[in-house]
């Protein structure tokens, strides 16, 4: 019995947008992307990114519902810029669970969480939405 279980992905890669919303639907589990700026965008055509659709970074709080409720093993992140800034964040959801990011570039990088029963997760500066941002998320593991 070598039974192989295979993580499941918010991709992007067959999600849409509607009135600066995301949504992906994985294995009847859902996925929405909302910004308090109503502005996200989904761009490329494989490796999908979700990211604002500012020229310039802006201060802005990124929440991503789940339902029903999943358990976020990682996400990748990036600063979307066209300089070498780096950006500090804070992703929260549920209880307790936090997590400092620090220094994302626009290269990205892997975020893991590990965390349980997860029906919303708030991505926002480190020092709430005072710091400008342009935020691209490429992928949920759960």
């Amino acid at each position: 019995n070598n039974v192989q279980n295979n993580p499941l992905v918010f991709n992007w890669e067959d999600a849409t947008v509607s009135a600066g919303e995301v949504s992906q639907t994985s294995d009847n589990f859902t996925a929405t992307v909302v910004s308090d700026s109503d502005n996200l965008i989904l761009e490329g055509t494989t490796n999908k990114t979700i990211k604002n659709d500012s020229a310039t970074p802006l201060e802005q709080k990124i929440t991503i519902n789940f339902s029903p409720s999943i358990d976020i093993a990682s996400l990748f992140l990036l600063n979307d810029t066209d300089d070498t800034g780096t950006i500090d964040l804070t992703i929260s959801g549920g209880g307790s669970n936090s997590e400092e990011v620090t220094s994302l570039d626009k290269t990205g990088e892997t975020i893991d969480l590990g965390w349980k029963n997860i029906s919303s997760l708030t991505i926002e500066g480190k020092d709430g939405v005072t710091t400008a941002y342009k935020l691209g998320i490429r992928q949920i593991q759960f």
